[in-house]
Formats: C-alpha cells, structure tokens, sequence
C-alpha cells in the first residue's frame, strides 16, 4: 500500500466530488416531494444530470464513484475489494443468461473491477484468468452443480462464498486495517442475516450450506447442529464486533427484519465513521464509496415510499444514517 502523503491529492478531489455536507445530502433526500424533484436533487449531489430514468441514474452514482477513485488514487487495485460484490453479480448474471439462453448484456452493472466487455469476452471464450483466484475457481463448479441439481441457489451460494473470499484474500494483501474491518464485518453482517432469515423459515439446517466463511463469528457461534444456538452464544462472539446491537435488537424480539437489516447495514458503515476527521489516507476513498452506496440505498428507499410502496415516515426510520 502507498503511503498516506501519496493519497494527499486523490483525498482533496474526492472531498470536493462531495456536494455539500453528508447530512445536507441527506435532507435534500428527505425532503423530495416528487419522484422528478428526488431525482433531481440526487443528480445534483452527484455531479451528474438526471434524464429521466432513476434506475440509470443509481447506477451511474455507483459507476461514476468507482470511476473517480480509479482516476486519482496511486493504486486502483487496493479498492478492489470493495468491487468484487459487482463482479460477482455479473458473473451471476452471465450464467443464469446463459442457463436461459438470453443476453445478459442489458443485465450487467459497470461498477465492478473488471469492465462488463472484457467480462463477456472471458465467458465467450472461456478464458477467466482475469476473474481473482477463488471465483476463477468457482466457476469450473458452479455450471456442474446447477446441471446436477436443478438448484439456481446453489450458483449464489459458491460464487458468494468465493467473491468473500477473494475480498479477504486482497484486503489482506493490502495492509489496510480499515479494508479488513469492513470486509470481516460484511462477512459477519451476511452471516447474521441468513441466520436469522432462515431461522425464520425454521430452515436453519441450511446455513452451513450458505455460510460465509471469511468473518470473526464462527458457524459453531450460530447453530449446534441443525438447531439455533443459544442467544447467549452468540452474543458472547459478536459482543467485540460492530454488530453487537444488531444481534441484541434482534434477541429482544420487537424489530421487523427490515430494521434488522438497516442495523446490520449500519454496523458495516459504522466503520468508517471516523474516517470524515481524517485530512487524507487510503481511507477517504474507502469512505467515498462506501457513503455513495449508502446514499443509492437512501434515494431508492424514498423513491419507493414516493411511489407508494410504504409512508414517507417508514422510509425516513429505513434510511441509513450512520455515515453523515
């Protein structure tokens, strides 16, 4: 990893890509009062113009992140990481495309860290030595598992499982002890969520099938056997992480799991709240991604309650507020 003086630029460009303060952005979200005038104020705290189409509109917000860091930091691959979630889903998408004999091309998100052509090019000739190791190595199993099987899950499942571990194999080549934290507590914050998913659909014996390896709560914390562990079990192994409070809500019994699932989101973001007091560092750029996802998050929550999906009050409570 560069030193932190070498990243003295790439903080000041990125902080100026930043549009006003986090919480003023935030309002501007907030306070919409039509899917246009929502649209609008997101294009506007992005830099970007709106031409009618939301859906193009978040995923540019993404693209164009991910484009800014790769323009001004020393060195891209450090981020990398932090992309692979995009690469795997292509790499979801392409074969569930192809299983259906359809073109994927309109499907794929431009946000990875390997561009959606080059991607279709290593599928039309079956050469994936662009593809990081452990999704590389997925994908030899995956398409014989689905033939097998019949089970579609079962390709989210490997390429999940692989994609984590390939975030964690380069987060630890990085040096980074913040990429490292983030990537432990996504891995944590799947894990949870599938527990408590599938212990809601009395399914549990299918966590070891689905679970993430690659977090700092073992699978042993979360079930014995084919039956729950105990509440105090597993709060003894996620006491030291950031989702303590997620684990405790959902313990306490009188949360919907779309508050769950906010906590949990909150306690992967909730790693880089300090990095706002830091001047410059690796660690700007982590935030910079990190924040925008949160504010995609945040404008498709209120879009939603615009169109009438849930009230405007449901959406305010959804929306992620630990990053301004």
């Amino acid at each position: 990893m560069k030193s932190d003086s070498s990243y003295i630029f790439a903080s000041a460009f990125l902080r100026a890509k930043e549009y006003g303060s986090a919480s003023e952005r935030l309002n501007s979200v907030i306070h919409a009062q039509t899917t246009d005038s929502l649209c609008e104020a997101a294009a506007k705290m992005w830099g970007q113009s709106y031409e009618g189409s939301p859906e193009k509109l978040f995923e540019r917000a993404i693209t164009t992140a991910v484009e800014s860091i790769g323009s001004c930091v020393p060195d891209k691959r450090l981020f990398y990481p932090l992309l692979y979630k995009y690469d795997c889903t292509n790499i979801k998408t392409i074969i569930k495309a192809n299983i259906l004999s359809i073109s994927p091309e309109s499907m794929l998100l431009n946000c990875g860290s390997i561009s959606t052509d080059t991607l279709l090019e290593a599928f039309r000739r079956q050469r994936f030595h662009i593809v990081p190791q452990n999704m590389r190595n997925a994908l030899a199993d995956v398409t014989a598992l689905y033939k097998k099987t019949g089970d579609a899950e079962l390709i989210d499942i490997v390429l999940d499982q692989a994609a984590f571990k390939d975030m964690k194999a380069d987060a630890e080549k990085s040096h980074s002890p913040l990429l490292m934290r983030i990537i432990t507590a996504k891995s944590d914050s799947a894990n949870l969520m599938t527990y408590i998913r599938l212990r809601k659909m009395d399914r549990l014996s299918l966590l070891s099938r689905s679970f993430i390896p690659t977090g700092s709560i073992p699978l042993s914390a979360f079930t014995e056997g084919s039956s729950p562990g105990s509440p105090e079990k597993l709060l003894h192994f996620i006491r030291s992480t950031s989702l303590r409070n997620t684990a405790k809500q959902y313990f306490q019994g009188n949360s919907t799991l779309a508050e769950i699932e906010k906590a949990s989101y909150e306690a992967v973001l909730s790693e880089v709240q300090s990095v706002k007091y830091i001047a410059y560092g690796h660690e700007v750029a982590i935030r910079h991604l990190l924040v925008r996802e949160a504010e995609v998050i945040n404008c498709r929550i209120a879009y939603a309650a615009l169109n009438g999906v849930f009230t405007k009050e449901k959406a305010q409570e959804r929306m992620l507020l630990s990053y301004v």
